[in-house]
């Protein structure tokens, strides 16, 4: 017996050699390339669903699977109206911010052969255009990781509708500057002119203009001949009508206009998607493709590491791409949305798999639930996950609680008026019956600032002792502020209520009294005071008709054309809106003077004065609200 129990043991160890130990996300079995192509009709079945129910006109999808793009498939138009189908080789899409982690390979090329240093001061490279520091300079490490504090420059005036009109990247560079509204290093804040900074520094430190030096290390290495960010180029594909048409869903579908990106770097790509899948593959294989080491082994690792993390807690971006918790896993991804396009691919490392999507139209769905069903039905988690510890509710509950709002937008831009009409996130942290709520959702707190509801975690940072952030888990480029009770969107609401309302009463007094008898007669009064009284009137009544017809000059030029045509420019009519608002503020201090001569002289009846004096102040508010909103002057 006691030799038979000896044969078993020495028979489960030899076998047990030959069994592969299972890992996070690995089978027993190893998956072939022959097991994931017999699940392409299914993932064909899911792209097509979902270009159905978001009303996607052409999509395109390739699938990497350790250094081989083994299947790429394409799916309707690429152009609506010519019925030009989709070729997932050759027809092109606008990437979006998909350039931003080419650019971030750039630059770790620069660094790898010592001519950059991550965490040097940029102001050492740059020429034109100087940062003044705050507590830290910005450096090449906090561009990348989106953490650099920079403000979010206006969109308007950032492209072209010819391909010869496109302004070099240096003078977008200079026109475009924005400043530090936090130091480095604190949080993230997505920022597009950051990664301006970051072409610019590759085209500087190089000697090659930037798409050159794309070209020539980036895209001609990983045979990506379908790709550029040469407008000239672009337009050349065009004109082989290889160009994806972009497409909004308003009810029906709506072309959205061409466009030459100044800043090529954020935005100003053009590629296929099994261009884009050959940048993955490279990615995957640590920086080799077909026998060439395009970027260093440590240098690729260092770009899909979590290089910045808003709380210890959450999830990290690495360099200009970010951790995801797919289907039980941790994968690493990179979107690029913009004005009718959608392109994202998401990477299992360990397993060197990875895919890419295009879409005309922009929608984030197809990505996600095909990689998610890879993940599911092949790649499957083996790492039970993490139960977080539920804990009683700090004793300050109520420091937490208030309005936080997204910090991307633009702080000294027009742009800014964004925030007031919606565009920019906001959530409420309430507290009621000993509970916190997050948008109505109760949260658990679990120690060091970390809460969590529905299954979403979020985070809160302290600084000078108070709460002044919350960051979520899964939107890692960007936190959200606490904002005060005088910054909040329903405070802005009701102020201008009421100054319409004020100005409006005015304006209706003022049309009243020419046709109604006054009690006193004119002829009683002094001329002195009959002459600074029609003075008053008339610069009281000129200032709020001006401000009646900037707003409605403003709501015209705000509304009246296609929001994505502010890419090219302000229109006359904004500029109209602009110059009114300067005459406002030059005609405010008159207005003002006239209600202190008034009070002065004793002018009117005590009730007269104080009515005047009102208005007065009323007219304080509403260039303060202007100035409040960047609406005063051509700030774009």
């Amino acid at each position: 017996m006691k030799y038979f129990t000896a044969v078993l043991i020495v028979l489960y160890i030899h076998i047990g050699t030959l069994i592969p130990l299972r890992s996070q996300g690995q089978n027993i079995t190893e998956v072939t390339v022959a097991d994931l192509l017999k699940i392409t009709p299914q993932l064909d079945s899911i792209i097509k669903e979902v270009m159905d129910k978001r009303h996607v006109p052409g999509a395109s999808f390739a699938l990497v699977y350790k250094g081989s793009t083994i299947y790429t498939q394409g799916y309707g138009f690429q152009n609506l109206e010519k019925q030009i189908p989709i070729d997932p080789i050759h027809t092109l899409y606008d990437q979006g911010s998909v350039p931003k982690l080419l650019v971030a390979t750039a630059i770790l090329q620069l660094v790898e052969k010592g001519e950059l240093d991550l965490h040097e001061n940029i102001n050492k490279y740059l020429t034109d255009v100087q940062f003044e520091p705050f507590d830290k300079p910005i450096t090449i490490h906090s561009l990348l990781t989106h953490s650099s504090g920079l403000d979010v420059s206006s969109d308007i005036g950032t492209a072209s509708r010819q391909f010869d009109k496109v302004i070099s990247l240096s003078e977008f560079i200079r026109t475009k500057q924005t400043k530090s509204f936090w130091a480095p290093h604190k949080a993230t804040s997505y920022s597009n002119y950051g990664f301006g900074l970051l072409g610019y520094i590759v085209e500087l430190v190089s000697g090659l203009p930037f798409e050159t030096y794309m070209k020539e290390n980036l895209l001609d290495p990983l045979e990506m001949l379908n790709s550029t960010f040469d407008p000239k180029v672009i337009r050349q594909f065009e004109e082989k009508e290889q160009l994806a048409v972009g497409y909004e869903y308003f009810g029906s579908l709506v072309a959205a206009p061409m466009n030459y990106q100044f800043n090529k770097p954020a935005a100003g790509m053009r590629a296929s998607t099994v261009d884009m899948a050959n940048f993955v593959n490279m990615l995957l294989q640590k920086g080799r493709f077909k026998g060439q080491q395009i970027l260093g082994e440590e240098y690729v690792e260092m770009l899909t590491t979590p290089q910045f993390k808003n709380h210890k807690g959450l999830l990290g971006i690495g360099y200009s791409i970010r951790e995801v918790d797919l289907a039980g896993q941790r994968v690493w991804t990179q979107n690029g949305g913009w004005q009718g396009f959608n392109n994202d691919f998401y990477l299992l490392k360990a397993h060197q798999l990875g895919i890419a999507t295009s879409a005309n139209a922009n929608d984030q769905e197809i990505a996600e639930r095909v990689f998610e069903y890879i993940l599911e039905k092949h790649f499957p988690s083996s790492t039970k996950k993490t139960q977080l510890k539920a804990l009683p509710l700090p004793k300050n509950a109520k420091e937490f609680v208030g309005t936080y709002r997204s910090n991307i937008h633009a702080r000294e831009a027009i742009t800014k008026l964004g925030i007031l009409i919606g565009f920019v996130g906001e959530y409420e942290i309430t507290l009621a019956n000993d509970s916190l709520y997050h948008d109505g959702r109760p949260m658990t707190y679990h120690g060091d600032l970390l809460f969590s509801y529905r299954g979403n975690t979020i985070a809160f940072q302290r600084e000078g002792g108070k709460i002044k952030r919350m960051a979520r888990n899964n939107f890692v480029y960007d936190t959200y502020d606490k904002v005060g009770f005088f910054e909040q969107v329903s405070f802005h609401q009701m102020l201008l209520i009421v100054i319409l309302l004020l100005i409006v009463i005015q304006l209706l007094v003022s049309l009243v009294s020419v046709f109604v008898k006054k009690r006193k007669p004119i002829n009683e009064w002094t001329a002195d005071q009959s002459r600074y009284l029609k003075r008053a009137k008339r610069v009281l009544t000129t200032f709020n008709g001006l401000g009646i017809l900037f707003l409605l000059v403003n709501a015209y030029a705000l509304t009246a054309q296609n929001f994505y045509d502010f890419q090219f420019g302000a229109t006359p009519m904004l500029k109209l809106a602009s110059v009114l608002s300067i005459a406002l503020l030059i005609l405010l201090p008159f207005v003002l003077l006239m209600a202190v001569l008034v009070y002065r002289k004793g002018f009117w009846s005590k009730w007269g004065r104080l009515y005047y004096s009102m208005m007065a102040l009323n007219g304080v508010a509403f260039v303060w609200f202007l100035n409040f909103w960047n609406l005063i002057g051509f700030n774009y």
